[in-house]
């Protein structure tokens, strides 16, 4: 069943969206959701696809579903380009476009790395901060290095 409400209006929010965890968040008041344009810099590699399963297992693992991409020249939703060159490794630059509530950017998305069979989830699954305005968009960075396959906050250089 649905918990019912029991703030004083008698009035709350549940925003369901299946590339976060919980899937699904409970508001008093309506949640602000904005476009956000995730920004990730990965060292050497690019990445080749992403992938989110949401869902219940029953034990046997057929139950869960997947979203998943795995083209990234998707004008506009996802792409990855060579951003420069810094100390002999090359950088990319991936854009994901997606919606999130205002200040909880956090997703579940597992980003595959090209090469190595790297699967790492989106900013270790942290709310990493807004930095700026890209339009009408939010833009959350976070750089993941591929030999060290650690992430840190913003852009490398």
């Amino acid at each position: 069943g649905i918990t019912l409400f029991n703030y004083e209006d008698n009035e709350g929010w549940y925003l369901y969206d299946p590339l976060s965890d919980p899937y699904y968040r409970v508001y008093d008041e309506k949640p602000t959701v904005v476009d956000v344009e995730y920004t990730i810099y990965t060292k050497n590699k690019e990445i080749t696809a992403w992938y989110s399963q949401f869902g219940v297992n029953n034990g046997a693992g057929n139950s869960k579903f997947t979203m998943w991409c795995n083209n990234n020249n998707v004008p506009n939703e996802f792409e990855c380009k060579e951003y420069g060159k810094k100390d002999g490794n090359t950088w990319y630059k991936t854009i994901l476009h997606l919606k999130a509530p205002l200040g909880e950017y956090d997703k579940i998305l597992v980003l595959k790395v090209n090469g190595d069979e790297i699967h790492t989830t989106l900013f270790d699954g942290d709310n990493y901060p807004s930095t700026k305005m890209h339009g009408k968009r939010y833009v959350v960075e976070g750089s993941f290095d591929t030999v060290t396959k650690k992430w840190s906050k913003g852009a490398p250089f």
